[in-house]
């Protein structure tokens, strides 16, 4: 079934329609995905839709309203390893190698992002190993953040 879509000239010109194009929202395989800031409720999104996605929920950070959400593909299985305010940790298998990944949303607060760096760093401490550390950067400040509380040979970046 064909779908149309009303298009309005950038010209002020008359509207048309025109013959929308399919959207395939598996185009791009997606293991995982980080939504920070949702402006709504987890709970208040049918299942149905993240199914659609082939995604369901893996964590959030701890908060009285989660401003993170953590969803991976439905054939992934990692385990939550670590939930703060700030970030959450998950741990992945990837054929026989381990792998950790951290979502950050930090706090815009030095102070409070320094203790997040800091419980980031005992994480990264007792759980050795390859890591992946994602994040918003505006919040995330500059890489001397983590530069001071991680030894730079452990730091692979720009």
């Amino acid at each position: 079934e064909r779908g149309y879509t009303l298009v309005t000239h950038r010209k002020g010109r008359k509207p048309k329609l025109q013959v929308a194009k399919p959207v395939d929202h598996n185009t791009h395989d997606k293991d995982f995905v980080f939504i920070a800031e949702p402006k709504i409720q987890f709970e208040k999104i049918h299942p149905s839709f993240w199914n659609n996605l082939n995604l369901k929920s893996i964590g959030f950070n701890v908060s009285n309203k989660p401003s993170l959400w953590c969803l991976c593909s439905n054939n992934c299985s990692p385990t939550l390893v670590a939930s703060t305010s700030q970030f959450c940790a998950f741990q992945v298998h990837i054929g026989s190698n381990v792998v950790y990944i951290a979502a950050v949303y930090a706090s815009t607060s030095y102070i409070i992002r320094r203790n997040m760096w800091k419980d980031l760093n005992n994480l990264l401490l007792s759980n050795p190993g390859a890591w992946v550390i994602l994040g918003v950067l505006p919040t995330l400040g500059p890489m001397a953040d983590l530069a001071r509380l991680i030894p730079r040979k452990g730091l692979i970046g720009p």
